[in-house]
């Protein structure tokens, strides 16, 4: 391959930055394949594309969080794990990667280390944790943090199925049935 990208460089007709622009675009077509693929829950068929995608981006903290998502979906908690402490020394996503070690903490029955991962997620301020971190405070029983995550997710969508679920579940959990009914009409 380097021989080949020596050779070119000789040619008239070479334009590197072409080939850059068509790598580019290669990658930015595999990402959004491989987003199509995570949200079909299809890990297998992400990962790849992602893998490739990391690869040519190593220091992109957002890339490296969706990655370490997809091994952990994939039952891989260590590898999940070391894509977000590799991210978390990067600049941006920081409060995705927290939110990822937060959940591998869930799943590994570590309740204090959930949820000191969840207060630093939730504390960067970061858009797009509302659903997650509601989440994973309803799993630590945690109702009032709950609460925060579920009006920040409604702040973020307004609109948000999920968002209203997930409220309806708080107020199930806070046995506020009546609240619970029309925040779960709400999700439809």
């Amino acid at each position: 391959d380097l021989v080949r990208q020596l050779l070119d460089l000789g040619r008239p007709d070479h334009d590197p930055h072409a080939e850059r622009v068509e790598f580019n675009q290669r990658l930015r077509e595999d990402h959004a394949l491989a987003i199509t693929h995570l949200r079909a829950a299809e890990w297998e068929r992400a990962l790849p594309l992602l893998e490739r995608v990391v690869a040519a981006r190593p220091i992109d903290g957002g890339l490296l969080v969706q990655l370490g998502w997809c091994h952990f979906t994939r039952g891989d908690h260590a590898r999940g794990r070391e894509l977000a402490e590799r991210a978390l020394r990067l600049e941006g996503s920081v409060g995705h990667a927290r939110l990822l070690r937060a959940v591998i903490a869930l799943r590994e029955s570590r309740r204090d280390e959930a949820a000191a991962e969840l207060a630093q997620a939730e504390a960067t301020g970061e858009r797009g944790l509302g659903e997650k971190l509601a989440q994973g405070w309803l799993l630590l029983g945690r109702l009032a943090e709950a609460e925060r995550g579920v009006e920040r997710a409604l702040a973020e969508n307004p609109d948000s199925a999920a968002a209203f679920h997930l409220q309806a579940t708080l107020r199930r959990a806070r046995h506020e049935d009546q609240a619970a009914a029309e925040a779960a009409l709400s999700a439809t």
